[in-house]
């Protein structure tokens, strides 16, 4: 099973993917910690990508992609978790393309919906100093500008399936699992 995780900062998307890998063994992959692992590890694009990631750049779709696509082919577990793997629309298809490469294909785009308020409300609570009301509600605007037509997309596949982010971590992960029809059945170490 291979997951996208969407949802604005403060949804608690990171925190339901740690739930799932420690019930279940979902491996998380997020394109910061493949970069990271390119930094420390070196190799090929190592320097490259750590000048994006200290100019505080994104690192280009092509670039991101190809090192993605290295990474998932040293990743043995079939249950995938990926996190920030898909900001822009034309990520979608190199998303595709990367993933069909290793044989595997999306098997839901799970986008964890949180009202503006709530999620301000949560990011002012965490405290980062760089936080105020109004770089969140900018972060904001522009998470939804950019990811509605990502969500229609994977809505017209069939893959989005919505989550309300606004209870408990409890309740949330209670229904992730019930949609995803997971159960003491999916247990860690899997391979079906």
């Amino acid at each position: 099973m291979v997951l996208l995780f969407i949802g604005p900062s403060g949804s608690g998307k990171d925190t339901q993917a740690d739930l799932l890998n420690e019930k279940f063994g979902f491996k998380v992959i997020s394109s910061g910690d493949v970069f990271r692992d390119r930094i420390e590890n070196g190799g090929e694009y190592a320097q490259e990508i750590k000048g994006y990631v200290e100019r505080g750049e994104w690192v280009p779709d092509e670039l991101t992609y190809k090192i993605m696509e290295e990474y998932l082919s040293k990743v043995d577990e079939k249950d995938l978790i990926l996190t920030g793997a898909v900001r822009t629309f034309p990520q979608i298809e190199l998303l595709d393309d990367v993933l069909m490469k290793n044989n595997r294909e999306l098997s839901g785009v799970i986008y964890f919906e949180l009202s503006d308020e709530v999620a301000t409300e949560r990011l002012l609570e965490r405290g980062r100093e760089d936080d105020t009301e109004e770089v969140i509600e900018s972060r904001l605007a522009e998470f939804h500008e950019s990811f509605k037509p990502i969500l229609d997309e994977y809505d017209k596949r069939e893959l989005l399936i919505s989550i309300d982010a606004s209870p408990t971590i409890s309740e949330i992960h209670s229904e992730v699992l019930n949609r995803l029809n997971l159960d003491e059945e999916h247990t860690k170490g899997n391979t079906e």
